[in-house]
């Protein structure tokens, strides 16, 4: 991707070294993402900032996804 900053509706997926998905989050807007930590129901959706979204995914490989 050639402009590497975040839009609104870009999805952040995180992949392991071993090419597995380990976890994506929904950009709502600029900074603000729509998560869930986890996949039991107990886990709750929240708004954070992505500051957050990379305290907790960070150390796994980023990728963004972008509609065209």
């Amino acid at each position: 991707m050639k402009d590497d900053a975040l839009r609104t509706n870009d999805v952040l997926t995180f992949w392991s070294d071993q090419g597995q998905l380990v976890h994506a989050s929904y950009c709502v807007r600029e900074g603000l993402f729509f998560n869930k930590h986890g996949q039991v129901r107990f886990n709750p959706w929240k708004l954070i900032d992505h500051g957050e979204v990379m305290e907790h995914w960070g150390a796994y490989r980023l990728q963004i996804e972008r509609r065209l």
